[in-house]
Formats: C-alpha cells, structure tokens, sequence
C-alpha cells in the first residue's frame, strides 16, 4: 500500500473513532512511564478528552472506544528539544528564493511529518515558528506541540547573522530586520538592543529565549572559536526572559562561551560540541540543562554534500565538530549531566526525515533506558522552565501517569532493550496519539 493511501486510511481511521467518543481504552499494554527503568506489568490506560483518566485493570462499558494493545509497548509521545521547523531549505535559499508563504507551507508538512514519527512536541529553538504553533493549537493543521523561540538574538558578524556578505546591516543602513530575515534572526547589539529584541520575542509569543554565543557551522562569518556577546548583553537578555517567568537557551560549542552564558545565568547549552573536561564540569555546577547532538555530528557522505551546498568554510567547521563530538558525548555522560534530547536536522526533507537516527546515534554512551528518559521526561522537565509561559498547563508532557496528557506512541517491541525500533517509525510505532487524538493506529 502506497504512503499517502495508508496515511489517508489512518486519518479516516482516527476521525471515526475520535467523533464517536471522547473516551479512549487501551488494554493490554506494557508501559514505559518515561521514569523507570523497565516496563510495567501488562495494564489498561483510559484516555478521557485529552488526559490520562486511569491505568491499571479496567473494565470497558459500552460507551467507550477499546484500542487492543496486543502486549506492545505504552510511553509518552516523543519530544525533541532542539528543533528548526522552519529552516525548511537551505539559508541561502530561505533569504533569496522563496516567501514566507511557502516556508509556512512547507513547515507545515514537516511538522505533520514529525508528528508521525512519534514526536508529539518540540521546542523549536529559533526561527518564525510562533504562528505555526498557534495553527496548530487551533487545530487547523496537524503537527506536534511547539514551544517557539521566535527570532534568535545574534551579535553583529554572529551565528545567526545570516545575511550574505555585501549585505547591508538592518541598523546601520535603514534596512527592515523584517524584510531581511522573516522572523529568522534578529540582530541587537548592546543592553539596550539585546532587552528591546528579547522583550519583542516575548510580546510574539516566544515561551523561551534563544541566544548565540559563539561560532556555528553552517554559516560563513562567525568562526568556531568565536565568544560572542558580553557579560551585560547576556545578563540583559536573562533579565528580560526571567521578568516574564521563562529562560535563555544558547547555542555554544566551546568552554569560553559556555562558561560566560552560565555566569549569565542562562539555564540550556546547546550543542557544546567542542567542552573539554573544565566546561562539562561548569554546566554540572550550574545546574544547566546540555542538548547535544549525535545525529547531526555524525557524518556520512550525503551529509558531507549537504553542508557544502551551505559553503566552503562551513564544511571545514562541521568537520572539526563532527572531531569532538564524540569527546564530548563522552564527558558528558561520565559527569552525569543533565541531558536533553535534541536533534537540529534541517534544511530539506531528507534530512529533517533523519530525526529519529538520533536514538541509535546515542547509544555509545547511553543506555536505551538514558535515551528514552531523555527523550521524554528529561525534556518535559526543560520545557517546564518556561514557567508562566508554558502554554500546555492542563497536564504533565513527557509521562505516561493520571492526570497527564495523553500524549501517547505505542511500539510493536520492547524499545528499552532494542532502541533501533524508534528509528524506524512507520514500521513499528502502531499507535500514535497526541491531546487525546489519535493520528496514527495500526491496532
């Protein structure tokens, strides 16, 4: 049967049962709750609207829907908390070749996507993702729950200053920051401009800041071993964020400008591909949150020729990365930090379709248990920092208990002891449910 047919099918599928009830059995499961270290005994959970009612033995009455588990596996919906659902194309492409219009379009289909491979939430970590979600949360296109960070907040000639290089600066030319970049990345230089872009963000709709503070790889002008913004600048965007109850996320690689987010007071390391031992130990000092990427960092051939189509020097830094990466991992791991699970796959269809490599990818240093904990609890436990903010207060992400959400994949297998069957979702994830809907079932 062809994709679209059996996508179609499913669809059907989940509309009739959705519309007959608003209460959903599931018997005869093995549950993953995203805490323990292994599964329950077979149990039921009852779904009621869109949260977890009850698990244990029960009984269905007749006014009830009954989803037969067959003994597969129960667990949260996944979540991935380094995301770019809008970085649908290359940059150069974004800022030259297309419209807006066809970037939300095409973010669109990413996320229907993303949802049918079981991730039932992200954080999206910089880009115009603010108008995505709230489609979704409304209900007029399918995808995961997001928590947008709206713009990235970037220094001049820093990671997320991505115009091309005789483009004129937005502030020193009379250029629109709009026009430029569409909700990309926005430049501030400065207290006063790093609070004016903050404060911005979180009049949009962002649940979360995203800051750079050092080089990246797929652009041309910011080399790794850069530290960008200043004490002030950082504590200015901290400040702002912590006014509105939430955090600052920033992307960093090496020990200089990790340590100068954390004495910023920043509270989620992006990447840190490039610590050595004395900055792992900072962030477990700090209490911080790391979102590393295996995945990403692992290259093959066909990743190699993507980050060319990206330039020259970013090939030659991507390559460095993918160097420490594994040094890295490994820190991290020994220090017991706090991990989250992200995956920061971008830039076409085959490479945001990559996502779910990210489990198997990790597996030199965590246990399948670490990685599904990761995937799942660790990172509910990250998106609750956006306190006030946090726009999905009626229940808990990332746990499969009463009073949850009802944010539910089911595997046909027992991932704790073969994690590689996450990596391939339209095989063996049979059910797939978010807010109480399902989207997905095989059973």
């Amino acid at each position: 049967m062809k994709k679209s047919l059996l996508i179609l099918l499913l669809a059907t599928n989940s509309i009739a049962l959705n519309a007959a009830t608003n209460t959903i059995l599931i018997k005869d499961v093995k549950i993953f709750d995203g805490k323990s270290e292994s599964l329950s005994v077979i149990k039921d959970v009852l779904i009621k609207d869109n949260l977890i009612n009850e698990i244990g033995n029960i009984e269905a009455s007749s006014d009830i829907s009954v989803i037969d588990g067959k003994g597969q596996t129960l667990m949260p919906g996944l979540i991935d908390t380094h995301q770019h659902i809008t970085f649908v194309d290359t940059p150069s492409n974004l800022f030259s070749s297309v419209d807006a219009y066809w970037i939300g379009a095409v973010a669109a289909k990413q996320a229907e996507d993303m949802l049918l491979r079981g991730f039932t939430t992200i954080r999206d970590v910089g880009g115009p993702g603010i108008g995505l979600a709230r489609a979704i949360d409304s209900g007029k296109i399918d995808g995961p729950r997001i928590y947008p960070s709206g713009a990235m907040l970037s220094q001049t000639s820093g990671h997320a200053d991505m115009r091309s290089y005789n483009q004129s600066h937005p502030n020193m030319h009379g250029g629109s920051q709009a026009e430029m970049y569409m909700g990309f990345g926005v430049l501030a230089d400065g207290k006063t401009e790093v609070l004016r872009a903050t404060r911005e963000n979180l009049r949009m709709g962002a649940t979360q800041i995203k800051a750079m503070v050092g080089g990246g790889g797929g652009t041309p002008y910011d080399p790794l071993h850069t530290v960008q913004y200043t004490d002030k600048e950082l504590k200015a965007a901290v400040q702002a964020a912590a006014d509105w109850d939430t955090y600052v996320m920033v992307h960093g690689y090496h020990d200089k400008s990790v340590e100068r987010a954390l004495n910023a007071g920043v509270k989620s390391i992006e990447h840190g591909t490039l610590l050595s031992e004395k900055g792992i130990k900072l962030i477990k000092e700090h209490d911080a949150w790391l979102i590393p990427q295996a995945r990403l960092f692992t290259l093959y051939p066909e990743d190699i020729a993507f980050f060319e189509s990206l330039g020259a020097t970013s090939v030659a830094k991507v390559k460095t990365l993918s160097r420490y990466m594994e040094r890295s991992m490994a820190l991290a791991a020994e220090h017991q930090l706090k991990i989250g699970f992200g995956t920061d796959l971008f830039g076409s269809d085959a490479n945001f379709a990559k996502q779910n490599e990210e489990f198997q990818a990790r597996t030199k240093w965590f246990s399948p248990y670490k990685i599904l904990q990761q995937a799942t609890y660790n990172n509910a436990q990250i998106l609750e920092m956006s306190g006030k903010l946090n726009p999905y207060k009626d229940g808990k992400l990332g746990v499969i208990e009463k009073g949850a959400y009802a944010d539910i994949i089911v595997v046909n297998g027992n991932p704790l002891e073969d994690i590689s069957l996450l990596g391939e979702p339209e095989e063996n994830l049979t059910l797939i449910m978010k807010n109480g809907k399902i989207y997905k079932n095989l059973l």
